[in-house]
């Protein structure tokens, strides 16, 4: 498969923003089918020695939710930044060519942003670009299958 969905948790809204945990799962736009999935936390003390920011609402937020929801951020497995995004590489490489992957996430200037920023921010290269990426809320009207 070639198309990969993105979901970041963060603790900013902005471009900048440090992330707890990285979800990605291959999918067919066109059947709904689900391939292979991804699923790591990532060390907010390390995300914040990369430069990556913590907004205050989103912080609050993040204090407001259950104890579960509380508890994913400061789980003890939690990996490096770099790892964590060494990690997802390695997952998109074994699954797919990433030069042809699609990456989609919740908005083109949210997941996908903030994901590129990460990659930047920890040295590492963007091997997917600008133009592979696509938001999920503007190409739902072109993937009946997976509104169900």
């Amino acid at each position: 498969m070639k198309h990969l969905m993105i979901d970041l948790e963060t603790m900013d809204n902005k471009p900048t923003a440090a992330s707890t945990s990285i979800g990605a799962v291959f999918f067919n736009p066109e059947t709904g089918e689900m391939g292979e999935q991804f699923y790591q936390r990532v060390s907010l003390d390390s995300c914040v020695e990369h430069g990556l920011t913590m907004g205050a609402s989103t912080v609050r937020w993040w204090m407001r939710q259950d104890a579960a929801a509380r508890s994913e951020i400061l789980n003890e497995d939690c990996l490096d930044l770099s790892l964590s995004l060494a990690n997802l590489e390695a997952f998109v490489t074994e699954y797919s060519d990433p030069s042809k992957v699609q990456v989609w996430g919740n908005g083109a200037a949210f997941d996908n942003v903030i994901l590129r920023n990460a990659a930047e921010n920890a040295g590492l290269v963007n091997h997917y670009g600008s133009s592979g990426m696509t938001g999920m809320s503007q190409q739902l009207w072109s993937c009946p299958k997976i509104l169900g």
